[in-house]
């Protein structure tokens, strides 16, 4: 038998072994907590790294198909696994970089722990193609077999396009530099030539092989090498571009160049060297030319104004005489003679004018007189010089003036008048048929002063673009040739320009081939005080009869009979008025439609459509203001008078047509449409 001590001593050695592995096994419980907890900690940091990463990654199985994404997979490509079974192969696009993706299982994963970079192009969910860089690690089972494909990939659809679109690039930008002309040299900071670019290295006034590597002022003599250096120094300093001109050679050798100096670097230095030899001669020429041109304008200059003076005196006693004849007791054909020498007289006159007026405004002599004149009156008269002309070839002739435009104004009403008649000459000269209008309006108005604004239009044969910065011109016309269709000096818009100059406006033109042409200017103005007619009459000289001041309107006149239609054109001349002509009712109808007018003259006996018949087409006008209309008739039943006013006249006239009856008829009219 043991002894009971021994017993006592194993059980004691037992108790404290097992309180040992009770420790030990508590410390190990203690350290596996704590690696579980260093694991949860580095996969979450794991999974918050590949959240917040801009790669992606995924796993697929031997058929493509994903199996696991990361969140990045969803946000990058869109496809969204949880939903849809989606397979590498599916969404791989067209394109024949995905070729050896589809290969590369068999022929380069052959190994547990082998790793391959591959690039891929896939569809996106919308049918976006993306570009993937994977790198793939194969995962085998313990036997050996591949079991998935674990990818990270980086999307570097952006990174390819960019180096892509750098590449061509800088293909683009050598094949600029091959072109431009200049010689471009890369100077370092001592100075020296580094390299070049040149279409032509035979331009360079030595050969590369004689300079690349040398210092500029080795290579290039003084003076010229001290001057191109102290530049070059310049710009490194304050890195501001140096443009600089400088000469190589002397005589027919001499070379002249035009030099760029740009800082690249702390380092390097960009000079663009152009030969500008042939530009400075001819610049050279140039300005030799330009002061015999000035010499010469003058000389012609003074020879215009002598010539204009000698010529117009006695040719002012031509036109004199002429106005005489026209006015005595001649027969017709006497006149229609007397007209034919009154406008060639006319267009001659006008001729030594321009001549006379330019050689003033040029040397400074032309006066500015402002006087009171009413605006309207000046400008109907204007008209009234190429209705002649107008009439022979069928224009329409027209004026209107917006209401803001006042009656009296201040200015200098020669020079005014000048103005709207050259325009106006020059509209007709130019238009064969159709028409030819006058608008004023008013732009603005500041204090005293107001900005007004004339277009004058027509249906002429317009002006080419590429020839409308000529209009303005000194001596120039549209058609320079020998047998030009129209004559004329070329001056007459040349002194419009100036005269409008002179009066603080400007002038433009706007025109179309074939469709005509539409001239405006602008002129300041003072704005006239306010006048009764006593004081009317005092300061303009109109007479008692002359009521169109007072109360204007915009008349169109339509009568068929020669005599009857030049009385009524006489009488309304008298009391002030120029109307629209219309010798039937068509033509009335045409003039309505393209024209607004207050007050209608209307003959009811006519060809073709009568007085009622124009009345009532005339109602049925759209967008139109209706005038007022006065019928004039031969027919004086009280059974006309009503129809008259049936059809939508406002008033009527019976023939035979007295001054003071048209008079009364007018005032009465433009009393109920102001």
């Amino acid at each position: 038998m043991s002894s009971p001590f021994f017993f006592i001593a194993v059980c004691l050695i037992l108790v404290l072994l097992c309180l040992w592995l009770i420790k030990r096994l508590k410390h190990l419980l203690s350290k596996t907590h704590e690696l579980k907890n260093e694991i949860e900690n580095l996969s979450c940091t794991l999974r918050l790294l590949s959240e917040h990463s801009s790669d992606i990654s995924f796993r697929y199985d031997l058929k493509g198909l994903i199996t696991q994404e990361s969140q990045n997979f969803q946000r990058v490509t869109g496809h969204d696994i949880s939903k849809n079974h989606v397979t590498i192969y599916d969404i791989l696009t067209e394109n024949p970089l995905n070729e050896k993706f589809r290969t590369h299982l068999q022929k380069e994963v052959k190994q547990e722990g082998t790793k391959t970079t591959i690039q891929v192009e896939i569809y996106d969910r919308f049918g976006k193609g993306l570009l993937l860089e994977l790198l793939e690690k194969p995962e085998y089972s313990t036997e050996g077999q591949l079991k998935w494909i674990d990818v990270v990939a980086k999307d570097v659809t952006l990174a390819i396009k960019t180096e892509k679109t750098l590449k061509e690039s800088r293909n683009q930008l050598k094949h600029v530099l091959k072109a431009i002309p200049d010689a471009i040299f890369m100077i370092d900071r001592e100075y020296r030539y580094r390299s070049f670019q040149t279409i032509d290295e035979d331009k360079l006034w030595q050969k590369s092989k004689e300079f690349e590597g040398e210092k500029v002022f080795d290579v290039v003599p003084k003076p010229l090498g001290n001057f191109l250096e102290k530049h070059m120094e310049l710009s490194f300093k304050t890195g501001k571009k140096q443009i600089i001109e400088y000469q190589m050679g002397e005589g027919k050798e001499r070379c002249i160049y035009k030099g760029r100096l740009i800082k690249l670097s702390e380092d390097f230095l960009l000079v663009a060297s152009s030969d500008i030899t042939a530009e400075k001669l001819a610049n050279e020429e140039l300005i030799k030319a330009e002061r015999i041109a000035e010499e010469t304008q003058k000389a012609k200059k003074a020879f215009f104004a002598t010539m204009s003076h000698e010529i117009r005196t006695p040719l002012n006693g031509v036109v004199g005489t002429t106005n005489i004849l026209m006015n005595s007791s001649i027969d017709e054909k006497q006149y229609e003679t007397l007209e034919i020498l009154k406008a060639s007289s006319d267009s001659l006159l006008r001729t030594i004018n321009d001549v006379l007026d330019y050689s003033r405004i040029e040397s400074g002599s032309l006066d500015f007189k402002e006087s009171l004149f009413y605006l309207n009156k000046l400008v109907e008269e204007s008209l009234s010089l190429i209705k002649f002309e107008a009439r022979k070839k069928g224009i329409l002739l027209s004026s209107n003036y917006n209401d803001d435009v006042p009656q009296f104004i201040r200015t200098d009403e020669a020079r005014l008048r000048q103005i709207i008649s050259n325009l106006l000459y020059n509209a007709i000269k130019f238009t064969e048929s159709g028409s030819i209008s006058i608008e004023v309006s008013c732009l603005k108005k500041l204090n005293e002063y107001l900005w007004l604004n004339f277009k004058v239009q027509d249906t002429g044969i317009g002006i080419p673009k590429e020839k409308q910065h000529q209009l303005f011109e000194e001596f120039t016309q549209v058609d320079n040739s020998y047998d030009r269709q129209f004559s004329g000096s070329g001056l007459g818009l040349a002194i419009v320009k100036k005269l409008v100059q002179l009066m603080e406006g400007d002038v433009s033109v706007q025109s179309e081939v074939n469709k005509g042409s539409s001239f405006e200017f602008t002129i300041k103005v003072r704005v006239a005080s306010s006048m009764n007619n006593t004081d009317n009459q005092e300061n303009t000289g109109m007479e008692t009869d002359y009521i169109a001041g007072e109360h204007p309107m915009k008349l169109l006149l339509v009568e068929d009979n020669d005599i009857n239609r030049k009385l009524i054109v006489i009488y309304l001349e008298r009391l002030g008025y120029v109307a629209d002509i219309a010798k039937d009712g068509i033509e009335a109808l045409q003039m309505v439609s393209k024209n607004t007018y207050e007050t209608i003259l209307l003959d009811i006996s006519m060809p073709k459509m009568d007085g009622f018949q124009v009345v009532q087409e005339i109602q049925k006008l759209e967008d139109k203001a209706k005038p007022y209309i006065i019928g004039i008739s031969a027919n004086a039943f009280k059974e006309d008078v009503s129809k008259a006013h049936e059809v939508g006249m406002n008033d009527y006239i019976i023939k035979p047509i007295y001054f003071k009856d048209l008079k009364e008829r007018l005032l009465k009219a433009h009393s109920l449409i102001k």
